[in-house]
């Protein structure tokens, strides 16, 4: 079963996209909202980061961020030694950490974003 399949089935749904959003980039995350790992769908758009969680864990909300509100990206790892974290800082010093596949493209797109788009500024 492919990845976006599997998040479907666990009761995960694509977030609804504003007026004159498109979609950049996405795939499968785990977004750590305290001690918990929720597993979900990570999407980037050329407005914001928006991390929408399957059903099967205790916080099932939906989590934006956009891209004006994103200080910085940073590589980080997992355990101290998995290179798959992904850290958004925000303006505000909040670090929202994310497990993701490709952590270097997803690094990548999202400074390349944040630097295209007037959204990013």
């Amino acid at each position: 079963m492919q990845m976006q399949g599997f998040f479907t089935a666990m009761g995960g749904q694509a977030p609804p996209l504003e007026i004159g959003e498109l979609p950049v980039h996405s795939g499968p995350a785990n977004h750590w909202r305290g001690v918990e790992s929720v597993g979900g769908w990570l999407y980037l758009t050329n407005q914001r980061l928006l991390f929408t969680p399957h059903s099967m864990g205790f916080q099932t909300g939906p989590s934006s961020i956009s891209l004006s509100e994103i200080a910085s990206v940073e590589a980080s790892a997992s355990l101290w030694i998995i290179p798959n974290q992904l850290v958004v800082v925000t303006r505000l010093g909040a670090r929202e950490k994310f497990v993701v596949q490709g952590r270097d493209q997803w690094l990548g797109m999202l400074q390349v974003q944040r630097r295209a788009s007037p959204y990013g500024r």
